[in-house]
């Protein structure tokens, strides 16, 4: 709340998807590579929700870099992952796209509407950029 200078309650911040465009086959092992690997100990320019996460704490976590190690330790201590396991493979990425649109979770940047949110997030962006 206080780098964005926006009401952000507690809930769902990110919505993503794994499996459909995964190159593993089993979507677990997919799922697990995209949290583990790319979004909770990954860099910043690898995930889209890291580098927002990353933008909007640098200030409060007094990061040195958007990849700074204390991010992944914030993550840990206050991040949960909430799974729902398809079958369908085709249809988990327009499936996403459906809720992220309902839910309209805050680090969806690419998928958020235009707003204060956008605004706000693109300007702390460039600061880090």
């Amino acid at each position: 709340n206080r780098s964005l200078m926006l009401p952000v309650g507690p809930g769902v911040l990110h919505v993503g998807h794994a499996g459909a465009l995964g190159r593993w086959p089993d979507a677990v092992q997919s799922l697990r590579h995209l949290v583990q690997d790319v979004q909770l100990e990954g860099r910043s320019r690898c995930s889209m929700f890291r580098a927002a996460l990353a933008t909007v704490l640098s200030d409060p976590l007094s990061m040195r870099s958007l990849d700074d190690p204390v991010l992944t330790d914030w993550m840990r201590r206050h991040l949960s992952v909430v799974t729902w396991p398809t079958a369908e493979r085709d249809s988990i990425h327009a499936l996403a796209h459906r809720v992220v649109a309902e839910l309209e979770p805050p680090l969806n940047v690419d998928h958020l509407r235009a707003g204060e949110m956008r605004r706000r997030l693109a300007e702390l962006r460039r600061r880090h950029a």
